[in-house]
């Protein structure tokens, strides 16, 4: 992984066999940064795992593909919900015939390499559990 901040832009360059979310908490926590907005995200990825369909009390529908695929297109945001760092990611990722899957990302490795954008946000964020939907929302400080 190599990792580089300069006002309040985050780039980070993870290679194959990163895990995706350890990989980005670990290089947001090591460049003290406590929330973000994904601007850009380009690479390969693998053994991924996405839901669809989230409902109250029975979670998502699981997707799983073994991969590589590609990333077309991600949006998310990082922030805390108390000590623990939450990455949220949605993806669209493009199959080896051309078509496209997405969701919401739960799980992936990298495969050779993914290289991600952020923007430091420069207002506190944070998610808490709302029993209303089952989900830690993003909340505004």
């Amino acid at each position: 992984m190599f990792l580089k901040k300069s006002g309040g832009v985050v780039c980070i360059r993870l290679v194959s066999g990163d895990d995706f979310f350890s990989s980005v908490k670990k290089a947001l926590q090591e460049l003290n940064v406590r929330q973000a907005a994904i601007v850009s995200c380009v690479g390969m990825l693998k053994e991924v795992e996405l839901g669809t369909n989230y409902a109250k009390g029975k979670g998502y529908d699981l997707l799983r593909f073994p991969g590589p695929l590609e990333l077309v297109s991600v949006q998310g945001n990082a922030a805390y919900a108390g000590e623990e760092l939450i990455v949220h990611a949605h993806v669209a990722l493009g199959k080896e015939d051309g078509t496209l899957v997405g969701g919401h990302l739960l799980n992936a490795k990298v495969n050779v390499s993914c290289e991600l954008f952020l923007l430091e946000v420069p207002f506190a964020l944070h998610r808490k559990f709302e029993e209303e939907t089952g989900l830690k929302g993003l909340y505004l400080d």
